[in-house]
């Protein structure tokens, strides 16, 4: 994707609590979605962007990691959510 700066150094800890959450809408979700559906099918890694922060989540993830879909009603709420979570420890 676009603005990522692949020569940036993480500046954490892999110990360190960060998290960074940004709404995003029809274009993005679009854009955010084609891009992790391509990085799976071509087997690399996927390169977004959220808030100005380059995230980068390495293709051994999309094998290895807990991904799970969430559907959920809640006072009148619906939520979907996709969601996964690796340890780097854990993909080699």
């Amino acid at each position: 994707m676009e603005n990522f700066d692949t020569n940036a150094q993480p500046t954490r800890k892999s110990s360190d609590k960060f998290e960074l959450k940004d709404y995003i809408q029809g274009d993005q979700v679009k854009v955010i979605l084609r891009e992790w559906l391509n990085a799976l099918e071509e087997d690399r890694d996927l390169e977004v962007t959220i808030k100005g922060e380059n995230c980068k989540i390495p293709k051994e993830a999309f094998r290895m990691a807990r991904t799970k879909a969430e559907y959920e009603i809640k006072n009148g709420e619906y939520e979907f959510e996709l969601e996964m979570k690796w340890r780097p420890s854990q993909l080699s």
